[in-house]
């Protein structure tokens, strides 16, 4: 060797990175970015997360806006749709629930939701009590990162829905926070069964499809039976599509989250110690 080779620099080997590590690089830097995105999409708008299929109902999920923190537990409000949707693709079922009229127009802070609808499948024509506890409690168990606050778990439906919330209420008055009919009816003598569970349904006073009475003797019958904070809030002149008038503003989500289930704050509080 001489001395010229000694002094001259040596050339840098490059390792050589192979075609399926750099496809596996580019996915996952793709992958990354479309995560980014989704989330800053999710935090300005809100939107669909998921369809869950289940032995009682396939439902829908929605995330609220600004909602990216899964170690908060936000309050879970569950939607029955009415009669109209009945069969519906459980995809659709966002065109009418809450979450559609809320965007836009409720403030975020008003919407901290995750909503939960549900679709009744094409051979049933009601909501059926059990069924959708059932619905529900899979969802809790099945919810992975998405922490729910087990005491701000609310329950409202419209027309058919409205019997829904009534009907599943009646059943199990203690899981619930508070619970909202919009033009819908039930059992008046089954008024002692809703115990001290918050209710405000709401009904036009014109609606030509699911009579006002319906609402007015439910409410009489709970609050004779000792429900003081049984309510109806009549929509003067109103007919039966009300949703828009309800679901589009902010009063209905406030009234909400002023209630919360002290019973099971205790009862999850005994569960971590």
């Amino acid at each position: 060797m001489t001395a010229a080779d000694e002094t001259a620099p040596r050339k840098r080997t490059r390792r050589k990175i192979s075609r399926p590590v750099k496809i596996l690089c580019l996915l996952w830097g793709l992958l990354v970015l479309f995560r980014v995105g989704y989330d800053l999409f999710i935090y300005r708008y809100g939107g669909t997360v998921a369809v869950r299929m289940t032995p009682s109902y396939n439902y829908l999920i929605h995330f609220p806006p600004g909602y990216t923190d899964f170690s908060e537990p936000r309050p879970l409000l569950v939607f029955l749709h009415g009669a109209g949707e009945v069969g519906l693709d459980v995809k659709r079922v966002g065109a009418v629930d809450p979450f559609r009229y809320a965007a836009g127009s409720v403030p975020r802070d008003d919407f901290p939701f995750i909503v939960l609808s549900p679709v009744v499948p094409e051979k049933n024509h009601s909501w059926n009590a059990e069924a959708v506890k059932t619905m529900i409690d899979d969802f809790l168990r099945h919810s992975g990162r998405i922490k729910i606050d087990a005491s701000r778990i609310y329950l409202t439906g419209f027309s058919m829905g409205g019997y829904g919330v009534f009907a599943v209420a009646q059943e199990y008055p203690d899981f619930f926070a508070a619970a909202a009919p919009l033009a819908g009816g039930g059992s008046p003598n089954c008024g002692e069964r809703y115990k001290s569970l918050p209710i405000r349904a709401y009904h036009g006073d014109a609606d030509e499809v699911v009579p006002y009475r319906c609402s007015v003797e439910m409410i009489e019958a709970i609050r004779a039976a000792g429900n003081g904070g049984a309510r109806l809030v009549t929509l003067p002149g109103a007919g039966h599509q009300i949703c828009a008038d309800v679901y589009g503003k902010p009063e209905i989500f406030r009234w909400f989250l002023e209630h919360q289930n002290e019973d099971r704050i205790h009862a999850d509080t005994d569960k971590t110690r």
